[in-house]
């Protein structure tokens, strides 16, 4: 039975921007006892968000109230209102402590649940000080649709259970959808991998191991997180028995609800790579390892436990309930974030799940909030009927976007002959791979010396001949943009920015945001994969030599190498190209070079004198002002200087290219053994520059 304050929410009022006073916290708990569910709804979101224990006799009174989330696009207006700039700054204050992005609103408003003293505090009080919690909530409909002030402002209702007839039909129509009307591969049946579980059908009690020898068919792969208790392996051991049979209900929460969705969906067989890897052979793990890109660019779709911090989490759990309001068709529901779903999970911060995400070509997440779609065409939420992918472009696109290089969409027919030999000269553009590996960097790893084999597919994926080649794979980077891609750099200031810009410390991340070098020998020195945390390659990733200088595309993104490659010796420890590489692996270059001093701060002691530059050291402790270190000119930037009236069209390629900056690697010696280790980067203007004291050496980089 609803209370007299609930019967009185007029949600139109509400979106229209008039807060409603509701019960005070007292009442709200009297009331939710006596079975209002309103009230029991909203006591059970507030008392968790308090900031502090209620003082003795203190009444805190509750406030529903729309709020924007546009606000950070309105600060800048408001600079020269004092008054405006502190409101605003006390909602960025609400929305950080609810976890809502500047644009999470974009599909149904935001309706605040807000506790605030009776008797307000000092206007100089802090937000904590004056609402004791911020509670996000939305307005939902069961078809997600609705009229008037409505229309633009409502959610999809999330039901509580995951496995009610209407999610199973909802995400059948996702399927269904991409299979008939998208562009995403495969849409035939595919060659099932080496091995394979074979699942039944719904109700079935047991389902098996098979071999495929060569069989064809459609199946579903699950990309899930092992977590640190044991969970069901297929062995030499139990082999024999798992071709055998399988009983459903011996299994992990995960791999259950893996089979149950899969049958659900109408799929006979499923991957799960614990059950269909021999683990603990060493053989046939480097085998399977090395086809596990295959193994998810080839699925159907994949399954992706993002609500689970292990095997045993489940996909299948009752998410968060939500609340009829009286005398209307709406519902009050906690806000629902999409991407931060995807981004801030145990899920997402794995290094082997880097690659399941961006080769599945279709992925349905089951997340602790709601259940999500992405393919490289569309990007879907329970919680709204509205495509998000205008506002947040699938992961697998933005990647296959950056790494297809082709100026235009042709087909095998307008490429073959001489025509695909002048196309294979301009496919390869270094942003895919970069803009991969400075996610992947930052990723977790339960065996370290997985950093390379958890990349294979991928790596595997870019040298495909129907692709670029980046020529030889090099322990993470590509012969064919060696020179850029060895000017990668400690990625630690964007974590900053990141952080800054969320509101959040570092230490919430999931993610590792140090850099460190690796304990065990993984790759050279002068390869990220030496390293554990993030990186990035800014400037490597902007230096693109253009086939005209007067090419208004390239312009800003040209350089002139200095640097010179004489010979590589990668060192593989398998089979694998894309895969482990031993010590002693190395690269032989011929640059100018010369000794420097490091000085804390931008300037940097050379043979003529004090320069400004930017340091970069891979590790932060590496800057040593006790050292001397071999500065290697790895090339040069060039800027523009532009021509012309400012917004005159006909001006746009009127630029003169000019060199702007030197970039160097920062190198030591290993031990006097006339080898060189990398350190770091650096960065100095031209105008610095002077012939004293630089010479051209020959080095051997390990």
């Amino acid at each position: 039975m609803y209370c007299f304050a609930c019967l009185e929410i007029r949600a139109e009022d509400i979106l229209s921007g008039k807060p409603y006073k509701h019960l005070a916290l007292g009442e709200l708990r009297s009331s939710a006892a006596n079975g209002c569910p309103v009230c029991a709804f909203l006591l059970q979101h507030i008392l968790p968000a308090l900031r502090r224990p209620l003082g003795p006799g203190e009444v805190l009174q509750i406030f529903l109230e729309q709020h924007s989330s546009q606000y950070r696009f309105k600060r800048e207006e408001a600079s020269s209102n004092r008054e405006e700039v502190r409101r605003l700054n006390d909602e960025d204050d609400r929305f950080r402590e609810a976890g809502i992005a500047a644009q999470s609103g974009y599909f149904s408003k935001l309706i605040a649940v807000v506790a605030r003293p009776e008797l307000p505090p000092p206007v100089e009080a802090t937000v904590e000080e004056r609402e004791l919690c911020y509670v996000a909530l939305e307005f939902c409909t069961e078809s997600g649709e609705g009229e008037g002030i409505f229309e633009e402002n409502v959610a999809r209702l999330v039901r509580q259970d995951p496995c009610d007839p209407k999610c199973y039909e909802m995400v059948s129509s996702w399927v269904k959808t991409c299979w008939e009307g998208h562009d995403c591969e495969p849409k035939t049946d595919t060659l099932l991998p080496t091995r394979v579980l074979e699942i039944g059908r719904i109700g079935e009690p047991n389902l098996r191991l098979i071999i495929s020898n060569g069989r064809k068919g459609r199946y579903v792969a699950l990309s899930h997180c092992w977590g640190k208790r044991p969970t069901t392996t297929t062995t030499i051991q139990n082999i024999a028995r798992h071709l055998e049979s399988i009983v459903l209900d011996a299994l992990p929460a995960n791999f259950r609800d893996a089979v149950m969705i899969s049958r659900e969906l109408g799929y006979d067989y499923l991957w799960i790579d614990s059950l269909c890897i021999i683990q603990g052979d060493r053989d046939d793990w480097v085998t399977e390892s090395s086809l596990m890109g295959q193994v998810y660019q080839n699925c159907a779709v994949m399954l992706a436990a993002s609500g689970a911090s292990d095997s045993y989490g489940g996909m299948l759990n009752l998410r968060a309930e939500s609340c009829a309001l009286p005398n209307s068709k709406l519902f009050l529901a906690p806000k629902r974030r999409p991407n931060q779903d995807l981004e801030d999970s145990e899920l997402g911060s794995r290094a082997w799940t880097s690659q399941e995400r961006i080769l599945a070509p279709r992925i349905i997440y089951y997340s602790g909030e709601q259940i999500l779609w992405e393919c490289r065409s569309d990007r879907r939420a329970e919680a709204t009927i509205r495509t998000l992918f205008d506002t947040y472009q699938s992961y697998n696109k933005r990647y296959h976007d950056r790494l297809d290089a082709r100026i235009l969409d042709q087909d095998e027919e307008e490429t073959e002959g001489e025509d695909q030999d002048k196309v294979n000269e301009i496919v390869l553009r270094p942003e895919g791979w970069f803009w991969a590996i400075q996610g992947y960097s930052r990723r977790h790893l339960t065996n370290p010396t997985d950093k390379l084999p958890a990349l294979s597919g991928l790596a595997q994926n870019v040298f495909h001949p129907r692709r670029a080649t980046g020529g030889r794979y090099l322990a993470g980077l590509w012969s064919n943009d060696i020179l850029r891609q060895l000017l990668w750099e400690n990625g630690e200031d964007r974590v900053a920015s990141f952080c800054e810009a969320n509101y959040v410390s570092a230490s919430s991340l999931r993610y590792i945001t140090k850099l460190s070098k690796a304990k065990a020998y993984r790759a050279p020195s002068w390869s990220w994969v030496a390293y554990d945390g993030p990186i990035k390659n800014d400037r490597g990733n902007d230096f693109v030599i253009p086939q005209k200088e007067e090419d208004v595309e390239n312009w800003n993104r040209s350089q002139r190498l200095n640097l010179r490659v004489i010979d590589i010796d990668i060192r593989l420890a398998s089979k694998d190209p894309f895969g482990q590489v031993q010590e002693g692996s190395n690269i032989v270059v011929e640059g100018m070079c010369q000794y420097v001093a490091f000085k804390p701060g931008y300037r940097t002691i050379f043979a003529d004198g004090q320069v400004e530059c930017l340091w970069n050291f891979d590790v932060r402790e590496m800057g040593d002002v006790e050292r001397k270190y071999l500065c290697l000119q790895a090339g040069r930037k060039r800027g523009t200087l532009r021509q012309g009236k400012e917004g005159n069209p006909e001006d746009l390629i009127k630029y003169r290219l000019e060199e702007i900056g030197i970039r160097c690697l920062v190198l030591l010696e290993a031990n006097g053994t006339e080898m060189w280790e990398r350190v770091g980067v650096l960065t100095f203007d031209v105008d610095g520059e002077s012939d004293s004291g630089w010479e051209k050496r020959t080095l051997t980089l390990i």
